[in-house]
């Protein structure tokens, strides 16, 4: 079982990692190749760094509790019991979810609200990015209704990015999923699990 779960927090890193490096190559690259100038391509840095990390970081705290009050409606139980399962599984250390949390808000942020955005507008990127992740499932609705606030969310994003910077989004995105996965991998008391489960 030690060796399992060995393996499964090396996957995580791993993932974590082609998340934080891969996907900002990969926005560079789709820039590289769609651009006449590539030189020129605006990633919606924005200024006035310290502005966008506090602007940002207050929309992902508010956002994210909006979510986690979401999630622990007696209607959404059973999405956030099997979400909460697959994450308490992991048995994440502080520190890991804060990694995840910084390379998922970087890597996807310069990827999709910095490049993707460019080309498909707010709206269209926030519902790619959400359908991705499998919050959109018409044959869940509990699921579906969290996929939509979801996008709500994202597309805000996107309207920080345009109008603050692409750092407020990062900093948004890393504090909901912050929030997020330690509220789940903390509430193993719970989730009735079976200990002899396969992972």
């Amino acid at each position: 079982m030690c060796v399992v779960f060995f393996m499964q927090k090396n996957r995580i890193k791993l993932i974590a990692w082609v998340t934080l490096l891969g996907f900002p190559l990969l926005g560079i690259t789709i820039v590289g190749f769609v651009e006449t100038n590539p030189w020129e391509f605006d990633f919606r840095w924005g200024s006035n760094v310290i502005l966008q990390i506090g602007i940002g970081s207050a929309y992902g705290i508010l956002t994210g509790l909006v979510a986690w009050k979401l999630l622990t409606t007696p209607y959404m139980r059973q999405v956030l019991d099997t979400y909460g399962r697959i994450i308490w599984r992991f048995k994440l250390s502080p520190l890991l979810v804060i990694f995840i949390s910084v390379a998922a808000g970087v890597g996807e942020e310069f990827l999709f609200r910095g490049v993707i955005q460019a080309y498909w507008g707010i709206w269209i990127t926030a519902i790619v990015f959400v359908a991705i992740h499998g919050y959109l499932n018409p044959r869940d609705k509990k699921i579906s209704l969290y996929g939509f606030y979801m996008i709500l969310v994202i597309s805000g994003m996107g309207y920080l990015t345009e109008y603050l910077g692409l750092v407020s989004a990062m900093a948004a995105h890393t504090w909901v999923d912050i929030i997020l996965l330690f509220r789940m991998k903390n509430r193993k008391r719970a989730i009735p699990m079976d200990i002899n489960e396969e992972l």
